[in-house]
């Protein structure tokens, strides 16, 4: 934890790729454990599996044709490449992925391993609403200042089209509709679902969705230059991180403040039981 917090300052004094790297492969090393914890290795490993087939496939897709989140290109400065995907792409989102459905299931007041009734449906709405709150917030970054990608014709936000972030909940809602169901068709499971009510499980991976924010205010202390999107738009580099700093204050910022202040309210929850 205290190891990727470091990596995110970081990245607010260097925009080395090493760094991304490292800092999604740790915290999807945290997520995969923590849901191992949760849900069993069996499932983890299907989540894993419908993350990354569905999220290169949406992807691919998109590249190709420009459904569902728009036209754009994968630079160079993340490889390898899977087909057009570079593999970065997948961890990422499962790391996020994983850390967003865990505080839906905070948000509904879940504490164990059991999708059921209407939650199959609102896990995945709110788990998806959640990760994109991550989206608009790094995506100006990494493709209008990093160039990690390259939106072809630029966009409304800071160079990002505004179907993006449609294209995002689309294919995120998918995996995790996917996830659900099978949570749910696993009947021993419903029976007997695994309960921790131990604050800390809950709590790290709050903390953790909100320290990718804090690369955003590392960045308003840099000088501000000039970058182009590719329909020729001009921005300025300070502009785009108060921007994203300001988002993230009142999106990913306060949906963890709020998460917190749930689990520390909520009675019992001292030991691990299941």
């Amino acid at each position: 934890m205290a190891l990727t917090v470091l990596l995110v300052i970081m990245r607010s004094i260097t925009d080395m790729t090493l760094i991304v790297n490292i800092t999604v492969a740790l915290i999807a090393i945290f997520s995969f454990y923590h849901g191992v914890l949760l849900y069993g290795l069996g499932k983890m490993f299907l989540f894993v599996g419908a993350i990354s087939v569905i999220s290169w496939s949406y992807e691919t897709l998109s590249i190709f044709t420009g459904f569902p989140f728009g036209n754009y290109d994968y630079t160079d400065l993340l490889l390898p490449k899977l087909g057009l995907v570079p593999v970065l792409i997948m961890p990422a989102y499962f790391s996020m992925g994983y850390l967003s459905w865990i505080i839906a299931s905070i948000l509904l007041d879940k504490r164990d391993s059991s999708a059921k009734g209407p939650d199959v449906l609102l896990l995945p709405i709110i788990s998806s609403f959640i990760m994109v709150m991550w989206d608009i917030c790094m995506d100006p970054y990494n493709s209008t200042i990093t160039k990690y990608w390259i939106w072809k014709e630029g966009g409304a936000y800071f160079g990002v089209p505004f179907m993006n972030y449609l294209g995002w909940y689309l294919c995120v809602i998918t995996f995790y509709l996917v996830f659900a169901l099978v949570i749910r068709a696993d009947k021993s499971n419903s029976e007997n679902p695994v309960f921790i009510s131990n604050r800390a499980f809950w709590v790290l991976p709050v903390l953790l969705y909100a320290s990718r924010t804090i690369e955003y205010f590392g960045h308003l202390f840099r000088e501000s230059v000039e970058v182009v999107a590719e329909n020729g738009h001009v921005y300025w580099t300070g502009d785009i991180f108060g921007t994203l700093a300001l988002m993230s204050i009142f999106t990913m910022n306060f949906m963890s403040f709020h998460e917190i202040v749930r689990v520390a309210k909520t009675r019992g929850c001292v030991g691990v039981g299941s």
